[in-house]
């Protein structure tokens, strides 16, 4: 697309202060992918099904620099359209969609392709897993929308999930060292009674292994298909806990807030009944997001951090679309 005479490059300012972005020439006469400003602290209103909610985030505005004359863009413009929208509206896709055209429509003449991410943490309540204990858990959000000039809107989200990952390896070894445990224990009662089982577990004394488990993180980048705005974050960001749970769901072990000695001892089964490795929940959380209608592309990252070993274990998947995330 070709830009016409950049109406944003000649005066329109009546102080009379100068503006290098419009006096001065560039040194090196090119054009720019990106130009903007990243980090802005800036509240905002969300709503999600009846709450509404002001929450701190980080935002990052940006446009494209076509014009290969000009000096540079006008970032205050971009400073200010994202306050004036965000203190009057809640966030949505609807204001990303607003946002971005309207960082071009301000940048005509310079700029062909507007970026907008909002970064921030989303609270939500939780209940513990058998009793009926309340808590609160915080998940990293961010919402990116990247507009062109008269062609194509996307909107991506990106949520992290925190859960506990148990080694198949060393569940495996666990239970070939209590089956050792449990014959030299009863080395000469050949027939151990169910009760003088049952004591010898439940006996403190008795070492027994345990498999090793660790704190687990996914972070999920997904791309809405265009024609499901309106179902996702149209009016607010109601899709986003539908989104974490379908997540949490699929690893089958996401970390709790409050809990009582019930709660964690179901956790503790959970643990067991889903033994995995990080290429495991890739794979869990892939087969969930292949489901939802909604999700054009997806790009999964898994990291367990290893309780045996100093580094980390990480997995990684993309949908392979041709133009799609890519690793």
């Amino acid at each position: 697309m070709q830009l016409t005479e950049p109406s944003s490059l000649r005066p329109s300012d009546s102080t009379g202060l100068p503006d290098v972005s419009i006096d001065l020439k560039p040194q090196f006469r090119s054009t720019l992918s990106r130009v903007g400003m990243r980090s802005i602290e800036m509240p905002i209103r969300a709503k999600i099904g009846g709450d509404e909610l002001r929450l701190s985030s980080r935002i990052e505005a940006l446009v494209s620099l076509d014009a290969p004359d000009a000096k540079g863009i006008h970032m205050s413009r971009l400073y200010l359209e994202v306050k004036e929208k965000l203190e009057k509206e809640f966030l949505s896709s609807q204001v990303l969609r607003d946002l971005t055209s309207k960082f071009l429509s301000s940048h005509e003449g310079l700029s062909l392709t507007s970026e907008l991410a909002v970064a921030f943490e989303l609270p939500l309540k939780r209940k513990a897993l058998i009793s009926e204990t309340y808590g609160y858990r915080s998940y990293p959000i961010e919402l990116r929308a990247v507009a062109r000039k008269n062609e194509s809107f996307r909107l991506e989200a990106t949520v992290e999930i925190l859960y506990s990952s148990t080694c198949p390896c060393s569940a495996a070894l666990a239970r070939e060292l209590l089956r050792e445990e449990f014959r030299r224990a009863f080395a000469h009662q050949p027939n151990p009674s169910r009760h003088e089982i049952e004591a010898w577990l439940a006996s403190p004394e008795v070492a027994l292994p345990t498999p090793h488990a660790q704190r687990s993180l996914a972070r999920v980048k997904v791309c809405f298909g265009e024609g499901h705005f309106d179902s996702t974050l149209s009016s607010g960001l109601e899709y986003l806990p539908q989104l974490i749970n379908s997540l949490e769901q699929a690893v089958g072990t996401p970390v709790q807030s409050a809990v009582k000695r019930v709660d964690e001892q179901e956790f503790a089964r959970l643990n067991g009944e889903n033994l995995m490795f990080c290429e495991d929940a890739a794979r869990k959380i892939r087969s969930a997001l292949e489901t939802a209608a909604e999700i054009q592309d997806y790009d999964i990252y898994v990291e367990h951090q290893e309780s045996l070993h100093p580094h980390n274990a990480v997995s990684r998947v993309v949908k392979g679309l041709p133009h799609g995330f890519r690793v």
